[in-house]
């Protein structure tokens, strides 16, 4: 008497074949699931990673701007840096060149405000510090922000240079 449960070595070698064709559906919308969702993970990444790198390109800017004020006023007569620098308003494009008028107004992307000031004398500083050493507060801002942004001090420190 043959049990009708078991497949002989024929049947095993048909189901085999057939088994191997392809995938079933289930097994196609659980692959689709998990890539979508991969998908989706990665996509989400993408506005983060916008803002960082709007972030790092402000951050080099920035420092670009600080060094081109920090190298005018280290060229500049040191007697005449409060003349220079009190209240100066100036303006910077986005590859941090200092604006000049003939280019389009939109192109003002960082305001730059400057405030010349004696430096703060401690009690272990010496007296005559404040008439061979001056500080230079530099303020930036972004324009292209709809929302007025308090932006970033920076301080720099200029020695007399004998002029």
């Amino acid at each position: 008497m043959k049990f009708k449960g078991f497949l002989n070595g024929t049947e095993m070698k048909r189901l085999r074949r057939n088994a191997s064709r392809g995938f079933s559906l289930i097994e196609v919308a659980i692959a689709l699931g998990f890539l979508s969702c991969a998908l989706l993970m990665v996509a989400g990444l993408f506005p983060v990673g916008l803002s960082t790198l709007k972030a790092a390109m402000d951050e080099t800017t920035e420092s670009q701007i600080v060094q081109r004020i920090s190298m005018n006023a280290s060229l500049s007569n040191f007697h005449d840096l409060s003349s220079h620098f009190q209240g100066g308003v100036f303006y910077f494009d986005q590859e941090g060149e200092e604006f000049i008028s003939s280019k389009h107004p939109t192109e003002k992307i960082y305001r730059v405000e400057t405030r010349y000031t004696a430096p703060l004398l401690t009690p272990f500083s010496s007296a005559d510090l404040s008439e061979s050493l001056a500080r230079i507060e530099i303020k930036i801002s972004r324009n292209y922000s709809t929302a007025k942004t308090a932006g970033k001090t920076y301080f720099i420190y200029v020695a007399t240079n004998g002029r």
